[in-house]
């Protein structure tokens, strides 16, 4: 009941309510950049501090906090399941819900509203709610589920997630800070993250590749992180 009360705030004044857009325009009903009622509420809250590379919009708007915390909510109904579900029936039925949730995201977004993650849309909620359940099914399943040796081998081959999960947030806000200060701390003439991707950029490899690379090894840097942290046994929760 919680879900479809906060859906319904969420999907009634973004499809009804006739808001002025950034364009000039009176959108009602228009889920586009700048010209949705999320994007009107946020530049009445928000004002210049929105996202910078818009100053109309955010996509991690307030309006979409709404179906987000429907995110949060079917995550706790997967985990009451598994806490109270026989061990027999736990995986099976997880990865069935995933399905059912796929179909019907796939619905939503052909019939009510398109799948968007920048709005996080109901239909998005409900997709990648989907997704998550099969994921949690197939980890379940193998890390929780099977039998030795098998369990101890799937255990090991994933350590390095367990690794990254174990500080999460932590992680999460860290490289984020990280990213910041890269293109904020100057290096001559230029930025920290400029100065640092130019050995990549002079490698012969094309853009996408080369970015793909810096990408990687920014993500090598936060797992050597996390395991010092793990061999620490820092764990950091909320």
């Amino acid at each position: 009941m919680a879900i479809a009360l906060l859906f319904a705030a969420y999907a009634v004044p973004m499809l009804f309510v006739t808001i002025p857009g950034a364009d000039g325009l009176v959108a009602a009903g228009r889920l586009e950049p700048g010209n949705d009622f999320g994007a009107w509420i946020d530049r009445q809250v928000f004002g210049p501090h929105l996202w910078r590379q818009s100053r109309t919009w955010d996509p991690e708007g307030l309006v979409s906090t709404l179906p987000a915390v429907a995110s949060l909510l079917f995550g706790v109904l997967a985990g009451f399941y598994l806490a109270h579900a026989s061990r027999r029936d736990r995986a099976p039925a997880v990865a069935l819900a995933g399905v059912a949730f796929l179909v019907l995201g796939l619905a939503m977004d052909a019939l009510f509203m398109p799948i968007n993650k920048s709005l996080w849309t109901p239909s998005y909620t409900v997709f990648m709610t989907g997704w998550s359940l099969l994921a949690l099914a197939l980890f379940h399943a193998f890390l929780d589920e099977s039998k030795p040796p098998l369990r101890d081998r799937m255990r090991a081959a994933c350590l390095p997630l367990t690794i990254f999960g174990m500080n999460a947030l932590f992680l999460f806000a860290f490289s984020g800070l990280v990213a910041r200060l890269l293109g904020t701390i100057a290096v001559g003439d230029t930025r920290l993250k400029a100065w640092l991707y130019a050995p990549i950029r002079a490698l012969p490899l094309a853009p996408e590749d080369a970015s793909l690379a810096f990408a990687i090894l920014f993500a090598a840097t936060m797992f050597a992180v996390a395991w010092f942290m793990w061999k620490k046994r820092w764990f950091i929760k909320a």
